[in-house]
């Protein structure tokens, strides 16, 4: 009793002196700041492992049953807010649970380790929500040295992701083999992705959820693919990370959906290749006016119909002015899979200066835009990928097809240039009809 009655007064005593600790900072030595920061963050770990113990102790000796308190957690939200303390409710269930855990025959470790200031309540959670899974899937002997593990682990700085990462190691590695292979089944037959919502922003929202082999695969393409790419001056990727990633998805489904082979060799049963309709009015997309409508009734502004226009798997539907269907798709005037293979040979991947983006994952560019009478040859074809093919229609890069080589020349043209932009049949031509330089569209 003389103990706990000299650790609570020394407790009150530290209390004070750290309340009174900011107004005498300013007095300090630089030389003393390490060691008393390092103090406190001892103190707080020690305050935290003691916490759990108490918690514990004021439930099974019926302290919490004998307050107003529903539960531990709420008496733990009571007691810090009679000293003017904010104990949110999840923490305070936090708390409960470890508490709880560390009570458990077998736990031993995991109790030291948190009642000693070596972990964290947050992780020690972890450790035990971990070692529920783990030791129903390896022998009872290796879930004891398992757990220690976790908790060394932990207390070296492992946070929660790492420790689930640790315990499926173990599990993989000293489980029972064919609990391994049925968690493995289970996780696959869980994968899913959800359909899309429309959030208030207007952007279109889905849920991805992977198995882990899966995720390694989608995570490796989405790793090498969206990596930053500069500009023709160098400058660097202006595009946060996920818009990145969110990039090279579109880029992997524009491949696969339009590519000249694809799909009639792996999906055999498929009637035709997916395929995007734009619905327009031809005057409104030669002059970069107004909006187009897809197939699922979204609408697109001018300028994202005439990008996506070039790419052989998009079937413009273009209305004339009595809203009469003038053309769908033009299918002859779009680049047929002999030309899309030429146009890879020759440009060996994304034609815009400094970019790596491999022909697989391009497109097909109208130089001069089909809509301002843009033939479909390959003088008039470049390949781009998703990024740059964005970018040169938003900034009106020009281009010229030399020699077998795309030149590009970043100067910007104005939209008015574009509209009237002269037909390439009636410009200087040379080098057998393939050389030219027109505006971009």
């Amino acid at each position: 009793m003389r103990a706990v009655a000299e650790a609570t007064a020394a407790l009150s005593r530290a209390a004070q002196a750290l309340q009174d600790l900011p107004d005498h900072l300013p007095a300090m030595f630089e030389s003393e700041i390490p060691e008393l920061f390092a103090s406190l963050m001892q103190v707080r770990a020690l305050c935290e492992g003691s916490a759990v113990a108490l918690l514990h102790e004021a439930d099974v000796r019926g302290v919490v049953a004998a307050s107003d308190a529903a539960g531990p957690a709420q008496w733990m939200v009571q007691a810090a807010a009679s000293v003017d303390v904010p104990v949110t409710g999840r923490e305070a269930s936090q708390f409960r649970f470890v508490a709880a855990e560390c009570a458990e025959p077998g736990l031993e470790p995991l109790r030291d380790a948190a009642q000693g200031g070596r972990i964290r309540v947050t992780e020690a959670a972890a450790v035990a929500r971990e070692f529920r899974a783990l030791r129903r899937e390896v022998e009872p002997e290796l879930a004891d040295i398992a757990l220690q593990v976790l908790a060394e682990y932990c207390a070296d700085g492992a946070g929660p992701r790492q420790i689930a990462e640790a315990r499926d190691h173990i599990i993989y590695n000293y489980g029972q083999p064919q609990l391994a292979q049925e968690r493995a089944r289970t996780q696959y037959e869980r994968r899913n992705l959800s359909g899309f919502r429309r959030d208030n922003a207007g952007m279109y929202v889905a849920t991805v959820v992977l198995d882990p082999e899966s995720h390694a695969v989608v995570e490796a393409a989405l790793s090498a693919l969206g990596a930053p790419i500069r500009d023709a001056d160098g400058n660097p990727d202006c595009r946060l990370p996920g818009q990145r990633r969110a990039d090279v998805i579109r880029e992997m489904c524009a491949h696969l959906a339009t590519s000249p082979s694809f799909l009639p060799e792996h999906r055999p049963t498929s009637p035709v290749r997916a395929q995007v309709v734009l619905t327009m009015a031809y005057d409104d997309l030669a002059a970069g006016l107004r909006a187009g409508t897809t197939g699922f009734d979204q609408p697109l502004p001018a300028a994202s119909v005439r990008r996506l226009a070039c790419d052989a798997g998009i079937i413009p539907a273009v209305l004339g002015t009595d809203n009469a269907l003038l053309d769908l798709g033009r299918q002859a005037r779009l680049a047929s899979p002999a030309q899309v293979t030429a146009v890879r040979l020759r440009d060996k991947g994304c034609s815009f200066p400094g970019c790596d983006r491999p022909p697989g994952w391009c497109e097909v560019h109208h130089i001069v835009h089909w809509a301002s009478g843009g033939d479909t040859d390959l003088g008039n074809l470049a390949m781009l990928c998703q990024a740059h093919h964005t970018l040169v229609h938003q900034r009106g890069y020009t281009a010229t097809v030399t020699r077998g080589a795309v030149e590009w020349q970043t100067r910007p043209a104005r939209w008015l240039d574009r509209a009237v932009a002269t037909h390439p049949r009636t410009s200087a031509r040379g080098n057998g009809g393939h050389d030219r330089r027109a505006p971009a569209a």
